[in-house]
């Protein structure tokens, strides 16, 4: 599995370019799997259903499963559950996309960017960050590869050329 992240400040389109780099990913035949960080409580259970009944009772665990899909919910009373953890429960995919996740986590990032912000670029402050997508390439330091935020597959094949990239290298570190 190949983890990369899209990262960004809040409402600069993460998961709009997320969706689609998924969508162009999988015409190319790519397995993918995402995961979302949060920074806020999110409750993905309603009230009054079995399984929010389950969950407010005191299971650590509930699981709902259909015909077409099945979800796990865990309590996770020590706070935030470790990215290797939820990686590990995983289905090993060609790609696991990550949004969110600024502050933990080792793997490239690309920083959508829509404008200017109160705080500083986050590739000024990571150096993780790989390339940025924005809607211009102005402001973006020399040597840091723009990505057209409009162009999907511009940034999937980015992400595949970056994979290949990395594959390679770890196979030259084996030998």
């Amino acid at each position: 599995m190949f983890l990369f992240g899209i990262t960004g400040y809040s409402g600069s389109g993460k998961t709009t370019l997320n969706e689609k780099v998924v969508e162009c990913l999988r015409s190319l035949g790519y397995s993918v799997s995402c995961v979302k960080d949060a920074h806020h409580q999110v409750d993905l259970d309603t009230p009054g259903k079995d399984t929010y009944r389950y969950r407010v009772s005191g299971a650590e665990k509930v699981i709902l499963r259909t015909p077409d899909r099945w979800a796990l919910m865990e309590e996770t009373p020590e706070g935030r559950k470790p990215l290797g953890d939820i990686l590990r429960a995983m289905k090993p995919v060609d790609f696991v996309l990550l949004e969110g996740f600024k502050d933990d986590g080792d793997f490239p990032r690309i920083e959508v960017s829509r404008g200017p912000h109160k705080e500083a670029p986050l590739w000024t402050k990571r150096g993780d960050i790989v390339a940025v997508a924005s809607d211009t390439p102005e402001g973006i330091p020399p040597g840091m590869p723009w990505l057209n935020l409009n162009e999907p597959r511009q940034v999937a094949d980015f992400i595949v050329s970056l994979r290949d990239s990395w594959m390679k290298e770890k196979d030259n570190v084996k030998e």
